[in-house]
């Protein structure tokens, strides 16, 4: 997979770069780009901290909307 994922549109995800921030390495977790990219643009669109908001659920007092923008602007928009 590592030699000719790319050939046929699969990207390794969560590759072990040390400058990669997020979760951790995952060699098994390979995204086929034809549907991700279009995917990630359209949940980059979404205003995650309006939706979590409205939410009723188990621990949502601990996703304030400084902790969620703070996460978000860390893990999605840093390439």
């Amino acid at each position: 997979m590592d030699e000719n994922s790319e050939t046929y549109g699969y990207h390794l995800v969560y590759t072990d770069d040390p400058k990669r921030r997020g979760f951790k390495y995952e060699p098994w977790h390979y995204s086929y780009a034809p549907l991700s990219i279009p995917m990630l643009e359209a949940y980059r669109g979404i205003n995650v901290v309006a939706l979590l908001e409205k939410e009723e659920f188990y621990g949502a007092e601990h996703f304030t909307r400084a902790f969620l923008r703070s996460y978000i602007r860390e893990q999605y928009f840093r390439y």
